[in-house]
C-alpha cells in the first residue's frame, strides 16, 4: 500500500522488504516472484518515499526506498541469479556480516 500525502510518499510494505533485508519463501519459484516484486516497487516509488514493513525486524522500525537500494544486500544483488544465491545462502551471510 502506498500513502500520497503533499510532499511526502509512504508505502506500507508488510513481508516484500524489511529495512536491510526482505521476507522469507519458500521456493526458488517464490524466490523469483519477490524479486519481480521488489522490482517493481523500486521502479514505482520515489527514492524518498518511507518503508514501513509489517515487522520491525531491523535496526529501526523504518527506512527509505534510497536508503534500502545503498544497503539492503538484496536490493544490491546485480541479476536474479545473485539475489536468489544470495536467498540461499543468507544464514551464512548473517553470520559472516553478524546479522539478526
Amino acid at each position: 500500500m502506498v500513502i500520497n500525502l503533499p510532499g511526502q510518499s509512504t508505502a506500507i510494505t508488510g513481508d516484500l522488504l524489511f529495512v536491510g533485508k526482505i521476507g522469507g519463501t519458500a521456493s526458488e519459484e517464490l524466490a523469483l516472484l519477490e524479486y519481480e516484486s521488489l522490482q517493481r516497487v523500486l521502479r514505482e516509488l520515489p527514492p524518498e518515499t518511507t518503508v514501513w514493513p509489517g515487522h520491525d525486524y531491523g535496526c529501526r522500525p523504518s527506512s527509505t526506498i534510497d536508503l534500502e537500494l545503498a544497503t539492503n544486500p538484496f536490493l544490491l544483488a546485480g541479476s536474479r541469479e545473485e539475489f536468489l544465491r544470495l536467498k540461499s545462502d543468507w544464514g551464512e551471510f548473517k553470520a559472516r556480516h553478524g546479522l539478526k
